[in-house]
């Protein structure tokens, strides 16, 4: 099963692509898929070290739908599905 992570923002500009496939065996929360990500791609383990810091400092949405609506980085993502990641901007 295919998944696609979109990038936006500036954290788009930090990637090697703004959109990354990521294959899947089976039915994986985003918590795996994020762990699967940050040890695949050097450019992602330099942002985040963990899911819990992607959760932390971006904005998740699972088919446009924020994951705070469901179980967070237990949601389960399926065949087809589309993660975006957005940059939290705060000012001051």
């Amino acid at each position: 099963m295919t998944v696609e992570i979109r990038f936006r923002g500036p954290i788009a500009n930090r990637m090697a692509s703004p959109v990354y496939k990521v294959e899947l065996p089976i039915s994986e929360d985003l918590r795996n898929l994020f762990e699967r990500l940050i040890s695949m791609h050097p450019e992602i383990a330099e942002l985040w070290k963990t899911p819990e810091e992607v959760d932390r400092e971006a904005l998740i949405l699972c088919n446009e739908a924020d994951i705070a609506l469901f179980d967070g980085l237990d949601t389960q993502v399926q065949s087809g599905d589309y993660i975006i990641v957005l940059p939290i901007v705060h000012g001051g």
